[in-house]
């Protein structure tokens, strides 16, 4: 046991079959002396027969044990049914069916498969939810990229229009007032004036004020 029982445990050895006891015992995955899951099965199968007959001097009952026997002499069978299970059955000689079974799994072979194998539906699953917020984040922040950039336009678009109106009514305020100072001679260019300053400046209408007038206001 002391010489050996690392080497096991190291090369992940799945179970550990010897006689030497004259009786049947199995152990759980053991490993110094405790249950440990990667460890090897351990399994006595010590019981074909002897002239110092069965053992059973057992002074008490490990907690690592299993299952023992020391009332038959029996026999086991290990069937092989796949590369990854194995199933071990006893059964004692006096009595019909088997006392005795539990299946030994490969424990290497789960490795590789854990290794090669595609993830489960629980791993996809979530691989699947985490693109999906990742997705959701970024079509939120493009969003909302989106709508500030059309606030900012629309800000500044407004600005630029209210200050081409200011422009526009300083203009006009302007022309009315050196209008005025010239319709004092003319009543009449003073009405057609105050009908100018309703009509746009880039209108091309001019509501019959002379050309000299519009000199004279220029001037």
């Amino acid at each position: 046991k002391n010489s050996m029982e690392d080497l096991f445990y190291k090369y992940r050895v799945n179970a550990v079959f010897s006689g030497h006891v004259h009786a049947y015992e199995r152990f759980h995955r053991t490993y110094k002396g405790k249950r440990v899951d990667d460890a090897p099965f351990y399994i006595t199968i010590g019981d074909a027969g002897n002239r110092e007959k069965l053992y059973d001097q057992w002074p008490y009952l490990e907690p690592f044990s299993a299952f023992r026997n020391a009332l038959f002499y029996g026999s086991g069978r290990l069937s092989l049914i796949n590369d990854s299970m194995a199933l071990w059955e006893w059964q004692p000689n006096a009595k019909n069916g088997t006392w005795d079974a539990f299946w030994i799994q490969n424990q290497n072979e789960v490795e590789e498969e854990e290794e090669t194998q595609p993830k489960e539906d629980g791993e996809n699953s979530s691989a699947v939810m985490g693109i999906t917020i990742a997705a959701s984040l970024t079509f939120g922040l493009f969003l909302i990229i989106i709508i500030v950039s059309l606030g900012i336009h629309k800000y500044y678009r407004r600005r630029r229009q209210s200050s081409t109106s200011t422009e526009e009514e300083n203009t006009k305020d302007d022309l009315s007032s050196m209008a005025r100072e010239e319709g004092d001679n003319d009543g009449r260019s003073v009405a057609q004036i105050e009908m100018y300053e309703s009509v746009p400046l880039d209108s091309g209408i001019f509501l019959g004020i002379e050309e000299e007038e519009l000199e004279a206001i220029d001037a």
